[in-house]
């Protein structure tokens, strides 16, 4: 998915916002098409995708998940394997790479007046989002593309 489209009409469209894009290994991601993938899954409430740095990869995606039932990720090796699950999910309907290297289950995420997530305040400003304890490193799974990954 690309910031700008064609409709059927030949007109352009604007889709996201320049900032919602993450940029992986050469690749533009949308942030908004990996939240409507994992808030398409049963167990998923809200989420909020946004770029982590990578060394190796400029950013990596991190998902920010509110469950519709929050007990469902109470013990840490539940938590992974609901990771995964998402993981897997994603891997399924979107090409391999933009499935979420990281995962972290929240509570709540910050909105403004409007109701809209404020992505910026999820983090502080200069905080690694990838140290912040209960986020789940998913990158090995990627590793790996799998025959039906499109």
């Amino acid at each position: 998915m690309t910031p700008v489209v064609r409709d059927t009409s030949g007109l352009f469209q604007f889709v996201d916002r320049k900032k919602n894009i993450i940029r992986r290994s050469g690749e533009n991601i949308a942030a908004a098409e990996v939240e409507a993938c994992l808030t398409a899954h049963d167990k998923v409430k809200q989420v909020a995708v946004l770029a982590a740095p990578d060394e190796v990869r400029e950013e990596e995606i991190m998902a920010c998940v509110i469950l519709k039932s929050p007990a469902d990720a109470a013990e840490p090796t539940v938590r992974e394997a609901l990771a995964r699950e998402l993981f897997a999910w994603c891997f399924e309907r979107m090409a391999y790479f933009k499935a979420p290297g990281w995962m972290l289950f929240v509570d709540s995420l910050p909105t403004g007046t409007s109701a809209k997530v404020q992505k910026i305040h999820i983090f502080p400003p200069g905080v690694d989002p990838r140290g912040q304890p209960g986020v789940i490193d998913l990158r090995a799974l990627k590793k790996h593309k799998p025959a039906t990954a499109h």
